[in-house]
C-alpha cells in the first residue's frame, strides 16, 4: 500500500484544479459570528487557523487566475505546518481534549464551552460560533500536567458524515473546498470520485474533515482514546467527572450511504487510506 506523494498532488491539481477560485472573507464572516458574542470573547487572541487565513495585500490578489490558487495554497500549507492538530484546554481543570474532525467534536467542544461559561446557552449557538469561539482556547501543543482525551469514530463512518455536510452542501452560496488545494474537489461528486481524489493527497494536506485520526494524536503520549460507537458509557463517566453533559449537535438529518452500499472501489479506496487508523483504534475491515 502506498502513501500519496507531491507528485501525486500535482497531477491531481492538474487534472482536476482551476486557475481561479471564488473570492470569500472568511476573517469578515469570522468577525459577524464572534461578533454575537462580545461579552464571552478574550480580546486580542488569534483565532487558531481552522479556516485558511488569508490577510491583505495578498488577499487583494486572489481573484488574479492563477496567481489566486497559488496564494491560497501557499496559505493552507503554512497553517498546516503550524497546527497539526488542535488540542482544546481548560486551565481551570487542567483538562485538554485532542479535537478530531467529525468524530462527535462540535459536541464536545460545545460541552467544554458550556461548563467553561454558566450564562452560556449552546443550544442557541450556531455551529461555526461554536467552533470559532472554542478556538481561543486551543494550542498546537499539549500544556504539561494536563489530563487529555479524544473521541475516534469508525473511520466509514466518519468519511461518509464528511461527504455529506463538506462536499454536497452550499451555505449562502459557499462551498467549504472551493479554494482547497487549487479547488481540486468540485461539489456533489460521486463519493467514489471524492474517494478517489483524497487518497492523491498527502495526508499532512488532507483537510481536517477526512484527514487520518491517528494523524492528530502522533507524539502526543498518554491520551486517552474512547470509540464513539463503543465507549459512550466510559465516555459519559469520563465527562461526569469534569461536570460535561454531551448533546448531540451538528446533526445532518438528510439519508446517507451505509458503509455496506459502498461499491468495491469505494471500500478498497477507504481501506488504503485509513489503514492506520483501522490498526491503532481497532475498527473492523470487513464492511
Amino acid at each position: 500500500m502506498r502513501s500519496a506523494s507531491w507528485f501525486s498532488l500535482t497531477k491531481t491539481i492538474l487534472k482536476n484544479g482551476t486557475l481561479t477560485i471564488p473570492s470569500y472573507d472568511y476573517r469578515k464572516f469570522q468577525q459577524s459570528e464572534l461578533g454575537k458574542l462580545n461579552s464571552l470573547i478574550l480580546p486580542d487572541k488569534p483565532d487558531g487557523g481552522h479556516k485558511r487565513r488569508i490577510l491583505s495585500p495578498a488577499k487583494s490578489l486572489l481573484p488574479l487566475p492563477g496567481i489566486g490558487p497559488l496564494i491560497a495554497f501557499t496559505s493552507y500549507y503554512r497553517a498546516q505546518k503550524r497546527w497539526p492538530t488542535y488540542i482544546y484546554h481548560w486551565p481551570e481543570k487542567k483538562l485538554a481534549y485532542v479535537r478530531i474532525f467529525k468524530s462527535a467534536s462540535t459536541s464536545v467542544q460545545a460541552a467544554l464551552l458550556q461548563a467553561q461559561h454558566a450564562d452560556l446557552d449552546v443550544n442557541q449557538l450556531s455551529v461555526n460560533q461554536i467552533n470559532y469561539l472554542g478556538m481561543r482556547y486551543v494550542k498546537q501543543v499539549l500544556s504539561p500536567g494536563y489530563t487529555c482525551f479524544t473521541v475516534v469514530r469508525d473511520p466509514v463512518d466518519r468519511l461518509i458524515s464528511c461527504y455529506y455536510d463538506q462536499c454536497t452542501q452550499l451555505e449562502k452560496g459557499f462551498y467549504y473546498f472551493q479554494d482547497y488545494l487549487f479547488g481540486i474537489i468540485k461539489p456533489n461528486l460521486p463519493i467514489g470520485r471524492f474517494l478517489a481524489i483524497i487518497n492523491e493527497i498527502p495526508d499532512f494536506l488532507k483537510d481536517i474533515h477526512f484527514r487520518p485520526q491517528s494523524s492528530f494524536l502522533k507524539n502526543l503520549p498518554d491520551v486517552k482514546v474512547f470509540k464513539l460507537e463503543e465507549d459512550q458509557a466510559a465516555l459519559k463517566t469520563f465527562l461526569d467527572s469534569y461536570g460535561l453533559s454531551l448533546k448531540h449537535l451538528n446533526h445532518n438529518p438528510r439519508k446517507k450511504l451505509k458503509a455496506g452500499e459502498l461499491g468495491p472501489a469505494s471500500k478498497k479506496l477507504l481501506r488504503i487510506i485509513y489503514r492506520e487508523d483501522f490498526q491503532q483504534f481497532n475498527y473492523s475491515l470487513d464492511f
